[in-house]
C-alpha cells in the first residue's frame, strides 16, 4: 500500500498546524470514589487485613464481603465519577511521586490521594502475582499467563501499597535522570531494589548484579522495567471514537485505573513526549517538565525554583547595566548559595 505523503495527510485534516501529523489524545478511565475511609492497622487486624487500609465506598450489587466485581456503569450509579481525560494528566504523577517522601504521614497522605485519584486496583486472585484488575482479567481469566482464574478486587487497599508502586515510579524516574547526566552516573542497588520490587524471584540478588553492570546495560534495563509495567495486561491500547459530525479519532487508553497512567506519563516524560527531560541552570542536574521551556528560556528545577530564577534575573540585569550590587545579593549558581554584599559597599556605592 502505498504512504500518504503530507499533502495528502493536511488535505485529510491529519495534520497539525505545522504539517506534521496530530498526536493521539488520552482516554484514561478514571474514577473518584465517593468516599474513602482509612481503617489503621489495629482495626485492620481484627478484620484479618495486613497494615493500614483504605476502605473505598462500592455499591451493595456486585459486592461479596471484602471483594467486588467493578463495572463502570454499577460504579457511576453508586456516585463514582469519572475523571475527565483533560484533568487525569493534572498533578497525577508528581502528586504520586510525593507518596514516595520518607517525612510524611503515610496514612494522611495516601488517604487524600486516593480521595482524588482512586483504588490501584490490586488484583488479589492467589494465583496472579503482581497483577491489577482489569476487564480483560476478569472476562478471560488471563488465560495464557496465569490460567482461569479470573481477577479479583478487594474494596480495602493497603495504603503501603500506594507507597512501595510510588517509591518505584520516583526510583525509575531518578535511576533514568542519573543515566542521562552527563557524565552519566551509575544507578545504584538501592534504586535498583526499589524498582525491581517483588516482581523479581530474587530482587535483593538482581539489585546488586545490575548495579554493578555498565550504563549500556543499565539503559536498556531500565527500559525493559518501564516496558514490563506499561505491558501489564489491560495496558495501554487504541480507542477509536466517532460522534455526531467530528472527524474520527484515536486515542491512547492506558487502561483502567490511575497507576497506568502515571506509568504512561512517566514513558512519555522520559521519552521527551510530554514536556522532557532538562538541565536546570542552577544546580545543572536533569529534571522533568510537564511542557517545554520556550526558545530562549532557562529552565529550573523544583528544588532551586522561583528564588533561584529571580536571582539569575538580577545577575544578568546587573550585568548588562554594569552595576553590580543594584539590587539584592548576588547568587553563586555553581554553589546554590547568596553571596553577601562585599563590606564597604551597599547597592553599587562605596562607603565614604
Amino acid at each position: 500500500m502505498k504512504k500518504k505523503n503530507g499533502r495528502e495527510l493536511d488535505l485529510a485534516g491529519l495534520t497539525d498546524d505545522n504539517g506534521r501529523p496530530e498526536s493521539l489524545g488520552a482516554f484514561d478511565v478514571l474514577l473518584q470514589p465517593p468516599a474513602v475511609d482509612l481503617i489503621n492497622a489495629a482495626e485492620a487486624a481484627s478484620e484479618g487485613l495486613s497494615g493500614s487500609q483504605l476502605l473505598f465506598a462500592v455499591p451493595q450489587a456486585g459486592r461479596t464481603g471484602w471483594y467486588f466485581e467493578p463495572t463502570v456503569s454499577a460504579l457511576i450509579e453508586g456516585g463514582w465519577k469519572p475523571v475527565k481525560a483533560a484533568q487525569s494528566k493534572r498533578g497525577l504523577l508528581s502528586e504520586f511521586r510525593a507518596l514516595a517522601g520518607q517525612n510524611i504521614d503515610q496514612d494522611a497522605a495516601v488517604l487524600e490521594f486516593a480521595r482524588r485519584w482512586g483504588p490501584l486496583w490490586v488484583c488479589c486472585q492467589q494465583d496472579h502475582v503482581d497483577c491489577f484488575w482489569s476487564w480483560a482479567g476478569s472476562r478471560q481469566g488471563l488465560r495464557g499467563r496465569y490460567g482461569d482464574p479470573p481477577c479479583r478486587w478487594m474494596t480495602a487497599e493497603r495504603v503501603a501499597d500506594f507507597v512501595l508502586r510510588a517509591r518505584q515510579v520516583d526510583a525509575l524516574l531518578e535511576a533514568a535522570i542519573q543515566l542521562r547526566q552527563q557524565p552519566p552516573s551509575i544507578v545504584t542497588a538501592d534504586l535498583w531494589g526499589r524498582i525491581l520490587l517483588h516482581s523479581d524471584a530474587e530482587p535483593e540478588a538482581r539489585a546488586i548484579e545490575y548495579a554493578r553492570q555498565d550504563y549500556t546495560f543499565q539503559k536498556d534495563r531500565i527500559a525493559y522495567c518501564l516496558s514490563m509495567m506499561l505491558n501489564t495486561y489491560g495496558a495501554p491500547s487504541i480507542w477509536v471514537e466517532w460522534e455526531d459530525d467530528d472527524p474520527l479519532d484515536l486515542f491512547i487508553s492506558s487502561g483502567f485505573g490511575f497507576l497506568r497512567s502515571a506509568w504512561l506519563q512517566l514513558a512519555q516524560l522520559l521519552a521527551n513526549k510530554m514536556g522532557g527531560m532538562y538541565t536546570c541552570y542552577a544546580c545543572q542536574r536533569l529534571h522533568p517538565r510537564k511542557r517545554r521551556p520556550k526558545a530562549g528560556q532557562k529552565s529550573f528545577c523544583p528544588e532551586c525554583g522561583p528564588a533561584a530564577a529571580r536571582k539569575v534575573w538580577d545577575i544578568e540585569n546587573r550585568s548588562s547595566t554594569g552595576n553590580q550590587y543594584k539590587t539584592s545579593p548576588a547568587f553563586d549558581i555553581a554553589k546554590g548559595k547568596t553571596k553577601r554584599t562585599p563590606r564597604g559597599h551597599s547597592r553599587g556605592t562605596s562607603k565614604k
